[in-house]
């Protein structure tokens, strides 16, 4: 990972510390990195997803999008989660 992809994984781990953090290095100096049980706002129905992302040897000159989060989740006022958003199919 080049170090800037590494400082990033660290301010995330420091940011989610009561989250669990998968990480796998991507072979170009990125980062594939999951974070689970993560608590939410109280704005979606369910009280905690996983997201998932893939932060690129690029960083922090490229955007890290689309975020992953598990397959059913869903705002209270049933409007969509947002562009950057996809929801999980497996």
């Amino acid at each position: 990972m080049t170090p800037e992809v590494e400082a990033a994984v660290r301010e995330i781990a420091n940011a989610y510390a009561q989250s669990r953090l998968d990480l796998a290095e991507d072979r170009c100096g990125g980062a594939l990195v999951t974070l689970a049980d993560v608590t939410i706002a109280d704005i979606f129905m369910q009280t905690s997803t996983w997201f998932g992302f893939h932060i690129v040897h690029t960083y922090p000159y490229a955007d890290v999008y689309p975020h992953f989060v598990r397959h059913d989740l869903s705002r209270r006022d049933d409007r969509p989660l947002g562009a950057a958003i996809s929801l999980s199919t497996f």
